[in-house]
């Protein structure tokens, strides 16, 4: 693992979009997840793996559901990809996240909340509606980076 590289938190969204040929932003997503552990190390919360793990299950056939966690279970290792659950100091960051910005949703608050928990520099998302930083914390879309 490289010394100094900046932390991202993945978003599910940049999963979501990766995965699906039809998601307007997945050649981006795919770009961005190559560029891990050689521009950036990459870190996922739990929550976010539940999420993505819901919508998959809901959304896809068998079959790709099979291929998606190999590849998901195969990018984890071959980048060096942290995974994190969050922890009760996590949940007081919530709050101040919700105070701070009552447009985020509890999911979202808990994503971003993990992420500045356990020290990450940039929230990785196609989700536009979360602005360009929330507490010191950088929100970047993939295409920008």
């Amino acid at each position: 693992m490289k010394k100094n590289l900046p932390l991202h938190h993945i978003d599910t969204s940049i999963f979501l979009a990766a995965f699906s040929n039809r998601e307007k932003y997945s050649f981006v997503c795919k770009r961005y997840l190559n560029k891990v552990s050689v521009n950036y190390h990459a870190a996922v919360s739990f929550s976010v793996l539940s999420e993505l793990f819901l919508k998959l299950i809901k959304t896809i056939s068998e079959d790709d559901k099979i291929s998606f966690f190999l590849w998901f279970a195969r990018f984890v290792k071959r980048k060096e990809v942290k995974l994190y659950p969050s922890n009760f100091s996590t949940y007081s960051r919530i709050e101040n996240l919700r105070t701070s910005n009552f447009r985020l949703d509890p999911l979202d608050a808990l994503h971003l909340a993990t992420a500045l928990e356990n020290g990450a520099t940039t929230f990785v998302t196609i989700d536009t509606k979360l602005g360009k930083q929330v507490n010191g914390l950088r929100i970047q879309h993939p295409e920008n980076l």
